[in-house]
């Protein structure tokens, strides 16, 4: 039996039941290991758990993050979210973590092209940025093929392939 699998969803309902609704840390339920925490700080793995949950990243990609067959549609575009699991051949096993943070950040897949159905994270900042990146390289790889998403007016980011991109 896979131990993350019992293990992150349980520091997620742990975490979501100490939730009270305040963003003060200093309020007794905070994470941060700071004062008034209820606990010790969440695994950088644990946090980003708690990031994908609390930006509903499953919503599009699906509850085992291995993408979206049947896709979705946002602001008017129909696309099929992608396998984020770290399979190497239909998933983000080939991707560097640069590559990741600048698909969640900027909205370009590895190729610098236009992800148009992703909305864009552009503010998110280390460490969520980071433990994002680490909760998707532990999740079990699934080799599962999502067709192509076509945007409409699809552009490659010159900023992205200054930057390295393929």
């Amino acid at each position: 039996m896979n131990v993350r699998a019992l293990i992150v969803p349980a520091a997620l309902a742990a975490l979501l039941a100490g939730c009270s609704g305040s963003s003060d840390a200093t309020d007794g339920g905070g994470t941060d290991g700071g004062p008034g925490d209820a606990g010790p700080p969440l695994s950088v793995t644990d946090a980003g758990a708690a990031a994908v949950q609390a930006h509903g990243c499953a919503n599009c990609h699906t509850a085992d993050f291995s993408g979206n067959p049947a896709g979705v549609t946002e602001a008017g575009v129909s696309g099929f979210p992608a396998n984020l699991t770290p399979d190497p051949d239909t998933g983000l096993g080939n991707w560097t973590d640069a590559e990741i943070r600048r698909a969640i950040t900027g909205g370009v897949n590895k190729r610098c092209q236009t992800l148009c159905v992703m909305p864009l994270f552009g503010s998110m900042q280390d460490p969520e940025l980071g433990n994002i990146v680490s909760f998707l390289r532990g999740l079990p790889a699934v080799n599962k093929q999502i067709s192509a998403t076509t945007c409409p007016n699809e552009t490659t980011d010159p900023v992205c392939l200054a930057d390295g991109g393929v």
